[in-house]
């Protein structure tokens, strides 16, 4: 899942051209300041779990028109999207095993999994931050003009 930001700023625009020395220097303090507020808001989304690991998994990497902020772990689909219910059964060994509420061992030969619901991590950052990200870019653009 990807999100993009436009900018539909006639002013901007011309500018922009006119000026593209100031433009990479513009892009450059956008993705900066952008990309680290996005991560953050990501990460409030993202659930924390036994270990942290999906939540800090969360990266931003730029682009050439941008940045892009995502959770670079295995498990991104399942947590954003969800799972139907499904069986595990053990690969290597003869039982599946985890810990209880009272962190009593549990062995079992199969689980029906009941599935989980849909986080929608990456859609409601989307959401919380498309119009921040375009107020960001234009008061970036008017430390500049």
């Amino acid at each position: 899942m990807s999100v993009r930001i436009r900018v539909r700023d006639e002013q901007l625009q011309t500018y922009l051209y006119a000026e593209p020395e100031k433009q990479e220097a513009i892009l450059s303090q956008w993705r900066e300041e952008g990309g680290a507020e996005t991560r953050n808001v990501m990460r409030l989304f993202a659930p924390i779990g036994k270990t942290g690991q999906f939540r800090e998994s969360i990266i931003t990497r730029d682009t050439p028109r941008g940045f892009t902020t995502f959770p670079d772990s295995p498990i991104a689909p399942f947590i954003e999207r969800g799972t139907r219910p499904h069986i595990i059964r053990p690969r290597q060994a003869k039982a599946l095993r985890w810990f209880g509420v009272w962190g009593n061992p549990i062995f079992a030969k199969v689980v029906h999994h009941p599935g989980t619901k849909p986080q929608w991590v990456v859609r409601r950052t989307a959401e919380q931050m498309r119009g921040y990200l375009a107020e960001l870019y234009r008061h970036i653009w008017r430390l500049y003009h």
